[in-house]
């Protein structure tokens, strides 16, 4: 009863996914889910749409009876939050080190730089890294999250500009 197959799902909502097993040739089938917190729209049709209450993975089960007969076969899905990046603003700094100030949501997050040499990035997975730039300029900055299927990114630029220095020559007047 072919159903036998695997899939990623990216949402920012928690989806209803269309479910695709076979119609049986001979008595009818059901759709069970494990977790059993799925809830489907028609659990005796093939095609039934299925929604689920959190993100993760969950297994779904076509079982096709004929009397005392039955076949099944299972499908594996993985509900996919959609990560929402968060990078921070745009900024002007006066030296060469920064606190960045990205906001994380769900999955593994990742600075990445352009150029890519100039600056250094201390911890890439920290949304709040500090960061040092060994040269003057613009650099702009992305805030890369992957979790699962699903990714996003959100971009600053950052301008570091040397500190200037005024010196001056006092003289006593008596």
């Amino acid at each position: 009863y072919q159903c036998d197959w695997s899939s990623d799902v990216c949402s920012s909502d928690l989806p209803t996914y269309t479910l695709a097993g076979n119609t049986p040739v001979a008595g009818t089938g059901l759709w069970t889910a494990s977790p059993s917190t799925a809830n489907f729209g028609d659990a005796t049709s093939p095609t039934s749409t299925v929604t689920v209450s959190t993100y993760g993975t969950y297994t779904f089960t076509w079982t096709a009876t004929n009397g005392q007969c039955s076949d099944q076969d299972a499908v594996n899905i993985t509900f996919d939050e959609q990560p929402v990046a968060s990078a921070g603003s745009d900024d002007h700094i006066c030296g060469n080190n920064y606190t960045l100030s990205g906001v994380p949501s769900v999955g593994t997050g990742t600075w990445t730089v352009s150029p890519a040499s100039g600056l250094t990035i201390i911890s890439p997975n920290s949304a709040t890294s500090n960061v040092i730039a060994n040269s003057y300029g613009t650099y702009t900055l992305t805030w890369t999250e992957v979790n699962g299927v699903c990714s996003d990114n959100a971009s600053i630029n950052l301008t570091f500009d040397l500190v200037p220095t005024s010196t001056f020559t006092a003289t006593d007047i008596d």
